[in-house]
């Protein structure tokens, strides 16, 4: 765990009683990992300040990850293989689940699990002897994500001599999606405003299931010139007609509609769709990534499909007469 120095004022291993600290600091360097494509911001600052390992708490196989009420306490940490290991360990990433971890303990999502007082909690867990290693690494974010899905001991090797294991560079890359039961198809409907002659497309990611915290790659993106790469989520309602945005169609948009909106029967019992970057965006370059927090005992998570709009090029200015 990490503490404050108010006196360096400066971050430093221990213990302060809260884990506000924590959540901030996978907030930062989750945010900067997605943005910049790449796990150096994770791993360098693992490689410079060890004690940075320990905010590698979780992966998509923890039993946290999705069933809170069914999750068993020796296996809310790391992942399910200690790799050769002594001890469990990360997923050598950051990402949501690591980042929702900690929201959902300090919202008392693990009460009768975990201690109330987060110094007396043990994760058992032990530092992923590559993850400061790769701070030299060209990967991206998602060469390592999906070679960790094809070998969860992906990279160990360069730390600790383990037979059989496999370089990064000689994994390969595995189909096997993020999160249980998750499959998403995608469609893409293009549109024209008659009036102002602005067109573009609705790009619909259909997902399969209920998810509490999801993260996704949304790749071949072609996010406008002089665009931000970065989209928050719209209550307006879903694009059913295809048409493009009433206002400012010139601008990306993100909407959502919850699987049971088609149907007519939510009722308002659906849980918040949340943001867990620091910019507040749901969408940012290539992931899109977010989680459920229930607003009341009526409210409980539910499905949903994603609608992006992206105009396309502005059409030419008519020519004065």
């Amino acid at each position: 765990m990490i503490s404050f120095d108010e006196i360096g004022q400066d971050w430093g291993g221990g213990h302060d009683g809260n884990l506000i600290g924590e959540f901030r600091m996978i907030e930062a360097l989750f945010s900067q990992s997605v943005s910049q494509d790449s796990h150096r911001p994770f791993t360098c600052a693992a490689a410079a300040r060890p004690f940075l390992h320990c905010l590698d708490l979780a992966s998509h196989t923890s039993a946290a990850a999705d069933d809170l009420v069914k999750a068993d306490a020796s296996r809310l940490f790391g992942q399910p293989d200690a790799c050769g290991g002594d001890g469990a360990i990360g997923d050598g990433m950051l990402n949501v689940f690591d980042q929702v971890f900690l929201l959902k303990y300090m919202m008392g999502g693990f009460e009768g699990l975990l201690p109330s007082d987060p110094s007396a909690i043990s994760t058992n867990l032990t530092s992923r002897a590559a993850t400061h290693l790769r701070c030299d690494s060209s990967e991206s974010y998602y060469d390592y994500a999906q070679a960790y899905e094809g070998d969860a001991c992906v990279g160990e090797e360069i730390g600790i001599s383990r037979p059989g294991r496999r370089r990064l560079e000689e994994a390969p890359v595995s189909s096997t999606p993020p999160s249980k039961a998750l499959l998403v198809r995608s469609q893409q409907l293009t549109a024209k405003d008659a009036e102002t002659r602005i067109g573009g497309a609705w790009h619909l990611f259909a997902i399969s299931g209920i998810h509490i915290s999801l993260q996704l790659r949304l790749s071949d993106i072609d996010w406008p010139e002089a665009h931000p790469r970065e989209a928050s989520l719209s209550d307006e309602l879903y694009p059913w007609d295809g048409k493009p945005p009433a206002d400012k169609a010139d601008k990306v948009h993100l909407r959502f509609a919850h699987h049971c909106e088609y149907e007519g029967v939510c009722g308002g019992g659906c849980s918040a769709i949340v943001p867990v970057l620091a910019s507040g965006a749901l969408l940012v370059e290539e992931t899109l990534v977010y989680t459920q927090i229930d607003r009341s005992s009526r409210h409980a998570p539910c499905g949903a499909d994603f609608y992006l709009w992206v105009p396309s090029t502005p059409p030419p200015s008519a020519s004065s007469a």
